[in-house]
């Protein structure tokens, strides 16, 4: 573990909300290199705000010897631990946030229950199409006047 404090690492990232890519296989988005040493505070926070910067994908591409600055192989769970920083910003709820989640579910749940489901007609020959027609309106239209206000006529002075 002491061998690995002393590591620098440099994390290619990619800002955007997808990848996105031209003709010839390149990456469009924003992206850059940042080398940070490895187990710092600066380490940790940089990690823990990776989607508050924007990013869509943050990889370790590089680790170097913090002293004589030689290049090393990414330890397998350094790396990991960059890939599960970016997946986890997104599923992190708080147990109020996911009892909240939980209770607008069942809100929304009831709202949408009490909806009047609208009517379906088969209509097989024009004659029948008009005469269904004026009939939907009919039964459009007491329904609209509960839902709003009535239209209020403008006066003139």
């Amino acid at each position: 573990m002491s061998k690995q404090t002393n590591l620098v690492i440099h994390l290619r990232w990619v800002k955007g909300k997808q990848l996105s890519y031209d003709g010839q296989g390149e990456l469009q988005n924003e992206n850059g290199l940042t080398k940070l040493r490895y187990g710092t505070l600066g380490w940790v926070n940089y990690l823990k705000r990776l989607k508050t910067h924007g990013f869509c994908e943050v990889t370790a591409v590089a680790a170097f010897d913090g002293k004589s600055y030689e290049e090393l192989e990414v330890p397998e769970e350094i790396a990991l631990e960059v890939v599960n920083a970016i997946k986890e910003a997104d599923v992190v709820l708080t147990a109020e946030q996911q009892r909240i989640a939980d209770l607008e579910a069942k809100l929304e749940a009831l709202i949408n229950k009490d909806k009047p489901v609208k009517k379906v007609k088969e209509v097989k020959s024009s004659e029948n199409f008009n005469e269904a027609f004026e009939e939907a309106v009919k039964e459009e239209k007491p329904a609209q006047q509960k839902r709003g206000r009535k239209p209020q006529s403008k006066k003139k002075d």
